[in-house]
């Protein structure tokens, strides 16, 4: 009886172990959540790159069988206030995608649309991604808050 019992655990510890594991799915940590800055001089933009903003940063680690694809989409504008003109209001998402932050994956210029990209990379590899927002407008940024998002998804 008390092999059996050892066996039984034998048994379902490689079930275990040959199982799915979560690590199939990626996980995504924001590690800064950035700031937006004004152009100094120019009230008709607001960015992470300008005049006191900062980047937001991501990190990923992908699976340990399979590559990942990672999907950013399209930037918001998702506070502002009372007062403020949309116009010509157009958000803005750049981005550089790393192993480790050493080798570049992937470098997004400024887009208001969505984007992708496949990592391409198998193992337990963390991707760091440095993401930059900007808002331009032609009406101008009056004073207040602001706060943009951008939704990064990750998926085999």
């Amino acid at each position: 009886m008390h092999a059996h019992g050892r066996v039984l655990r034998l048994l379902a510890s490689l079930a275990a172990a040959l199982a799915p594991l979560p690590a199939l799915a990626c996980t995504l940590s924001v590690t800064n959540n950035g700031a937006l800055g004004m152009a100094v001089g120019n009230n008709t933009q607001l960015g992470s790159q300008l005049g006191g903003g900062s980047a937001a940063t991501l990190t990923t680690i992908l699976p340990l069988l399979s590559g990942v694809t990672i999907d950013v989409g399209a930037p918001t504008l998702v506070q502002q206030p009372a007062g403020y003109s949309f116009g010509t209001s157009t958000p803005e998402v750049a981005y550089t995608a790393g192993v480790l932050n050493l080798v570049p994956i992937k470098t997004q210029p400024y887009t208001a649309g969505a984007s992708s990209f496949p990592t391409g990379l198998l193992g337990i590899v963390t991707v760091t991604i440095v993401m930059h927002n900007r808002v331009t407008n032609t009406a101008g940024f009056p004073a207040g808050h602001y706060r943009t998002r951008t939704v990064v998804t990750c998926h085999p």
